[in-house]
Protein backbone atom coordinates (compact mmCIF):
# COMPACT_ATOMS: atom_id res chain seq x y z
CA UNK A 1 0.00 0.00 0.00
CA UNK A 2 1.32 3.36 -0.67
CA UNK A 3 -0.39 6.38 0.51
CA UNK A 4 1.41 9.18 -1.81
CA UNK A 5 -1.36 11.87 -1.58
CA UNK A 6 -0.64 14.88 1.47
CA UNK A 7 -3.72 15.01 3.52
CA UNK A 8 -5.16 18.10 4.89
CA UNK A 9 -3.98 19.85 8.16
CA UNK A 10 -3.28 22.94 9.54
CA UNK A 11 -1.33 25.39 6.89
CA UNK A 12 -3.95 27.35 6.03
CA UNK A 13 -2.09 29.58 3.56
CA UNK A 14 -1.29 26.29 1.48
CA UNK A 15 -5.27 25.97 1.04
CA UNK A 16 -5.17 29.39 -0.87
CA UNK A 17 -2.96 27.57 -3.70
CA UNK A 18 -5.48 25.52 -4.57
CA UNK A 19 -8.01 28.61 -5.91
CA UNK A 20 -5.09 28.67 -8.73
CA UNK A 21 -6.26 25.80 -11.04
CA UNK A 22 -10.48 26.64 -11.55
CA UNK A 23 -10.41 29.78 -9.08
CA UNK A 24 -14.04 29.37 -6.60
CA UNK A 25 -16.94 32.40 -6.03
CA UNK A 26 -17.93 34.56 -4.12
CA UNK A 27 -20.61 33.13 -1.66
CA UNK A 28 -22.16 34.23 1.37
CA UNK A 29 -24.53 36.51 2.90
CA UNK A 30 -23.92 39.24 5.87
CA UNK A 31 -24.11 38.46 9.21
CA UNK A 32 -24.90 34.91 10.04
CA UNK A 33 -23.51 31.38 11.25
CA UNK A 34 -21.94 29.06 8.68
CA UNK A 35 -22.05 25.42 9.09
CA UNK A 36 -19.56 23.19 7.32
CA UNK A 37 -19.25 19.48 7.96
CA UNK A 38 -15.61 18.36 8.72
CA UNK A 39 -14.02 15.20 9.67
CA UNK A 40 -11.39 14.75 12.74
CA UNK A 41 -8.97 11.99 11.81
CA UNK A 42 -5.59 10.18 13.90
CA UNK A 43 -2.39 9.22 12.24
CA UNK A 44 -4.22 6.10 11.13
CA UNK A 45 -6.73 7.62 9.95
CA UNK A 46 -9.24 6.55 12.78
CA UNK A 47 -12.54 9.23 13.47
CA UNK A 48 -11.79 11.45 16.70
CA UNK A 49 -14.92 11.82 18.42
CA UNK A 50 -14.29 14.23 21.11
CA UNK A 51 -12.99 17.14 19.54
CA UNK A 52 -14.59 20.70 21.03
CA UNK A 53 -14.58 23.93 19.69
CA UNK A 54 -11.47 24.73 21.23
CA UNK A 55 -9.82 22.01 19.01
CA UNK A 56 -11.19 23.89 16.17
CA UNK A 57 -9.59 26.64 14.02
CA UNK A 58 -11.29 28.65 11.04
CA UNK A 59 -10.02 30.96 8.81
CA UNK A 60 -12.02 33.10 5.81
CA UNK A 61 -10.15 34.03 2.55
CA UNK A 62 -6.47 33.96 4.27
CA UNK A 63 -6.66 36.65 6.71
CA UNK A 64 -9.59 36.64 8.77
CA UNK A 65 -10.14 34.41 11.67
CA UNK A 66 -13.60 33.06 12.81
CA UNK A 67 -15.41 32.64 15.98
CA UNK A 68 -16.79 28.94 16.06
CA UNK A 69 -19.77 28.57 18.28
CA UNK A 70 -20.26 24.77 18.15
CA UNK A 71 -18.65 21.54 17.30
CA UNK A 72 -20.80 18.81 17.62
CA UNK A 73 -21.14 14.98 15.42
CA UNK A 74 -23.43 15.55 12.83
CA UNK A 75 -26.46 14.20 13.22
CA UNK A 76 -27.35 14.46 9.82
CA UNK A 77 -28.07 11.93 7.37
CA UNK A 78 -25.30 12.02 4.49
CA UNK A 79 -26.36 11.39 1.06
CA UNK A 80 -23.32 9.92 -0.79
CA UNK A 81 -23.19 9.25 -4.38
CA UNK A 82 -20.60 5.89 -5.19
CA UNK A 83 -18.52 5.57 -8.74
CA UNK A 84 -17.28 2.44 -9.71
CA UNK A 85 -14.64 2.20 -12.52
CA UNK A 86 -15.86 -0.52 -14.86
CA UNK A 87 -13.62 1.01 -17.99
CA UNK A 88 -11.60 -1.82 -19.43
CA UNK A 89 -8.69 -4.61 -17.59
CA UNK A 90 -10.00 -4.55 -14.61
CA UNK A 91 -11.44 -8.47 -14.20
CA UNK A 92 -9.49 -9.44 -11.70
CA UNK A 93 -10.36 -6.69 -9.27
CA UNK A 94 -13.64 -7.19 -9.45
CA UNK A 95 -14.17 -9.56 -6.26
CA UNK A 96 -12.38 -6.65 -4.59
CA UNK A 97 -13.71 -3.70 -5.56
CA UNK A 98 -17.45 -5.27 -4.90
CA UNK A 99 -16.44 -6.67 -1.35
CA UNK A 100 -15.01 -3.05 -1.03
CA UNK A 101 -18.59 -1.03 -2.21
CA UNK A 102 -21.00 -3.59 -0.35
CA UNK A 103 -18.59 -2.63 3.42
CA UNK A 104 -19.28 0.57 2.50
CA UNK A 105 -22.62 0.62 2.03
CA UNK A 106 -23.03 -1.69 4.90
CA UNK A 107 -20.74 0.65 7.76
CA UNK A 108 -22.31 3.60 6.39
CA UNK A 109 -25.93 2.29 6.57
CA UNK A 110 -25.24 0.62 10.29
CA UNK A 111 -23.72 3.75 11.17
CA UNK A 112 -26.49 6.15 9.96
CA UNK A 113 -29.57 4.91 8.70
CA UNK A 114 -31.45 7.25 7.07
CA UNK A 115 -28.53 8.40 5.07
CA UNK A 116 -29.19 6.96 1.38
CA UNK A 117 -26.49 6.21 -1.56
CA UNK A 118 -26.38 6.24 -5.26
CA UNK A 119 -24.63 4.07 -7.73
CA UNK A 120 -22.99 5.08 -10.47
CA UNK A 121 -20.37 3.44 -13.35
CA UNK A 122 -18.40 5.00 -15.62
CA UNK A 123 -16.99 3.03 -18.12
CA UNK A 124 -17.32 3.98 -21.45
CA UNK A 125 -19.80 6.22 -19.90
CA UNK A 126 -21.22 7.55 -16.66
CA UNK A 127 -24.63 5.93 -16.00
CA UNK A 128 -26.40 5.65 -12.91
CA UNK A 129 -27.28 2.75 -11.82
CA UNK A 130 -29.12 2.87 -8.28
CA UNK A 131 -31.10 6.03 -7.69
CA UNK A 132 -30.34 7.34 -3.89
CA UNK A 133 -32.00 4.77 -1.58
CA UNK A 134 -31.48 3.78 2.44
CA UNK A 135 -32.41 0.20 0.90
CA UNK A 136 -29.27 -2.00 2.54
CA UNK A 137 -30.39 -5.20 0.17
CA UNK A 138 -30.92 -2.75 -2.99
CA UNK A 139 -27.32 -1.39 -3.00
CA UNK A 140 -25.80 -4.63 -1.91
CA UNK A 141 -27.41 -6.45 -5.27
CA UNK A 142 -26.31 -3.79 -7.45
CA UNK A 143 -22.70 -3.74 -5.81
CA UNK A 144 -22.86 -7.35 -7.01
CA UNK A 145 -23.40 -6.54 -10.61
CA UNK A 146 -20.34 -4.33 -11.07
CA UNK A 147 -17.97 -5.53 -13.95
CA UNK A 148 -15.84 -3.91 -16.31
CA UNK A 149 -16.63 -3.65 -19.65
CA UNK A 150 -14.13 -4.48 -22.23
CA UNK A 151 -11.90 -2.05 -24.05
CA UNK A 152 -14.19 1.02 -22.61
CA UNK A 153 -12.38 3.82 -21.43
CA UNK A 154 -12.53 5.49 -18.04
CA UNK A 155 -15.41 8.98 -17.92
CA UNK A 156 -14.40 9.57 -14.22
CA UNK A 157 -14.93 13.21 -14.49
CA UNK A 158 -18.24 13.05 -16.24
CA UNK A 159 -19.22 10.87 -13.10
CA UNK A 160 -18.14 13.15 -10.73
CA UNK A 161 -20.13 16.57 -12.67
CA UNK A 162 -23.43 13.84 -12.93
CA UNK A 163 -23.36 12.89 -9.39
CA UNK A 164 -22.29 16.23 -7.84
CA UNK A 165 -25.58 17.56 -9.84
CA UNK A 166 -27.62 15.19 -8.50
CA UNK A 167 -26.52 15.94 -5.13
CA UNK A 168 -27.12 19.63 -5.48
CA UNK A 169 -30.88 18.83 -5.56
CA UNK A 170 -30.60 16.79 -2.61
CA UNK A 171 -32.10 18.55 0.87
CA UNK A 172 -29.53 17.34 3.19
CA UNK A 173 -27.07 19.73 3.21
CA UNK A 174 -24.47 16.84 4.26
CA UNK A 175 -23.23 15.44 0.81
CA UNK A 176 -20.26 13.27 -0.62
CA UNK A 177 -19.15 11.47 -3.47
CA UNK A 178 -17.01 8.09 -3.03
CA UNK A 179 -15.05 6.90 -6.17
CA UNK A 180 -12.67 4.59 -6.76
CA UNK A 181 -10.70 4.22 -10.36
CA UNK A 182 -7.66 2.02 -11.34
CA UNK A 183 -4.55 3.71 -12.24
CA UNK A 184 -3.33 3.89 -15.12
CA UNK A 185 -6.88 4.64 -16.75
CA UNK A 186 -7.40 5.80 -20.42
CA UNK A 187 -9.56 8.43 -19.49
CA UNK A 188 -11.64 10.49 -22.11
CA UNK A 189 -14.23 12.34 -20.20
CA UNK A 190 -15.45 15.23 -22.62
CA UNK A 191 -16.22 17.14 -19.18
CA UNK A 192 -13.92 20.19 -18.47
CA UNK A 193 -11.89 20.37 -15.14
CA UNK A 194 -13.60 23.80 -14.34
CA UNK A 195 -16.90 22.95 -15.07
CA UNK A 196 -16.81 19.73 -12.54
CA UNK A 197 -15.06 22.02 -9.87
CA UNK A 198 -17.78 24.35 -9.88
CA UNK A 199 -20.85 21.65 -9.78
CA UNK A 200 -18.37 20.61 -6.47
CA UNK A 201 -18.50 24.31 -5.23
CA UNK A 202 -22.27 24.23 -5.59
CA UNK A 203 -23.57 21.04 -4.25
CA UNK A 204 -21.37 21.47 -1.36
CA UNK A 205 -20.58 17.71 -1.94
CA UNK A 206 -17.40 16.52 -0.54
CA UNK A 207 -14.51 13.83 -2.74
CA UNK A 208 -13.51 10.99 -0.90
CA UNK A 209 -11.27 8.95 -3.94
CA UNK A 210 -9.21 5.94 -3.69
CA UNK A 211 -7.19 4.70 -6.33
CA UNK A 212 -5.85 1.24 -7.34
CA UNK A 213 -2.74 1.89 -8.98
CA UNK A 214 -2.63 -1.67 -11.50
CA UNK A 215 0.34 -0.32 -13.16
CA UNK A 216 2.29 2.95 -14.26
CA UNK A 217 0.67 5.85 -14.16
CA UNK A 218 0.08 7.26 -17.38
CA UNK A 219 -2.63 10.37 -17.07
CA UNK A 220 -0.84 12.85 -14.94
CA UNK A 221 -3.53 15.04 -16.15
CA UNK A 222 -6.32 12.89 -14.80
CA UNK A 223 -4.50 12.45 -11.68
CA UNK A 224 -3.51 16.53 -11.33
CA UNK A 225 -7.38 17.18 -11.31
CA UNK A 226 -8.76 14.23 -9.04
CA UNK A 227 -6.29 15.49 -6.65
CA UNK A 228 -7.23 19.21 -7.02
CA UNK A 229 -10.78 18.26 -7.09
CA UNK A 230 -10.50 16.32 -3.42
CA UNK A 231 -8.38 18.98 -2.19
CA UNK A 232 -11.11 21.93 -2.88
CA UNK A 233 -14.18 19.81 -2.30
CA UNK A 234 -12.68 18.16 1.01
CA UNK A 235 -11.98 14.32 1.56
CA UNK A 236 -9.17 12.21 0.83
CA UNK A 237 -7.35 10.88 -1.94
CA UNK A 238 -5.52 7.16 -1.26
CA UNK A 239 -3.14 5.38 -3.43
CA UNK A 240 -2.86 1.94 -3.03
CA UNK A 241 -1.12 -1.08 -4.88
CA UNK A 242 -2.60 -4.04 -3.39
CA UNK A 243 -6.26 -4.88 -4.34
CA UNK A 244 -7.33 -6.74 -1.27
CA UNK A 245 -6.94 -3.11 0.96
CA UNK A 246 -9.82 -2.17 -1.34
CA UNK A 247 -12.38 -2.98 1.31
CA UNK A 248 -10.10 -1.86 4.34
CA UNK A 249 -10.01 1.65 3.02
CA UNK A 250 -13.67 1.81 1.96
CA UNK A 251 -14.76 1.22 5.60
CA UNK A 252 -12.00 3.72 6.59
CA UNK A 253 -14.28 6.26 4.17
CA UNK A 254 -17.12 5.07 5.61
CA UNK A 255 -16.29 5.68 9.40
CA UNK A 256 -14.99 9.11 8.31
CA UNK A 257 -18.62 10.51 6.86
CA UNK A 258 -20.51 9.06 9.19
CA UNK A 259 -18.62 10.44 12.26
CA UNK A 260 -17.98 13.75 10.92
CA UNK A 261 -18.97 17.12 12.28
CA UNK A 262 -21.17 19.96 11.90
CA UNK A 263 -18.60 22.87 12.41
CA UNK A 264 -20.93 25.89 12.99
CA UNK A 265 -18.65 29.63 12.94
CA UNK A 266 -19.21 33.35 12.75
CA UNK A 267 -18.74 35.53 9.85
CA UNK A 268 -19.76 38.90 10.78
CA UNK A 269 -20.89 40.63 7.65
CA UNK A 270 -19.88 40.54 4.19
CA UNK A 271 -18.71 37.35 1.97
CA UNK A 272 -15.79 34.87 1.40
CA UNK A 273 -14.22 32.90 -0.97
CA UNK A 274 -12.10 30.33 0.57
CA UNK A 275 -12.81 29.03 4.09
CA UNK A 276 -9.72 27.08 6.00
CA UNK A 277 -10.07 24.50 8.83
CA UNK A 278 -7.70 23.07 10.99
CA UNK A 279 -7.11 20.99 14.60
CA UNK A 280 -5.74 22.57 16.73
CA UNK A 281 -5.21 19.42 18.95
CA UNK A 282 -1.82 17.46 18.16
CA UNK A 283 -1.63 14.52 16.32
CA UNK A 284 -5.41 15.44 14.38
CA UNK A 285 -5.69 15.85 10.81
CA UNK A 286 -8.94 18.11 10.19
CA UNK A 287 -10.51 17.23 6.71
CA UNK A 288 -12.39 20.05 5.11
CA UNK A 289 -12.82 21.58 1.96
CA UNK A 290 -12.48 25.46 1.08
CA UNK A 291 -15.55 26.12 -0.78
CA UNK A 292 -17.13 28.78 1.69
CA UNK A 293 -20.26 28.54 3.07
CA UNK A 294 -22.98 30.53 0.89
Amino acid sequence: MNARAPHARLVFASCLALTVMFGTGVAGTQGTDKTIYVSALDAEGRPVTDMTVADFAVREDGTQDREIVSAVLATEPVDIAMLADTSGGGDEYVHDIRAGFKAFVQDVLAKSPKSQLALWEFGQAAVRVQDFTSDLAELEKDVTRIYPKQKAPSVLLEAIYDASEALAKRETPHRAILSLNLEPGDEQSSQEPKKVNASLQKSRAQLWSLSVQKGTLKNAQRDLVLNTLVRNAGGRREYIVTQSAIEQYMKRFAAALTSQYALTYKRPSGSAQVVQTGSRRPGVTVVAGIFAPR
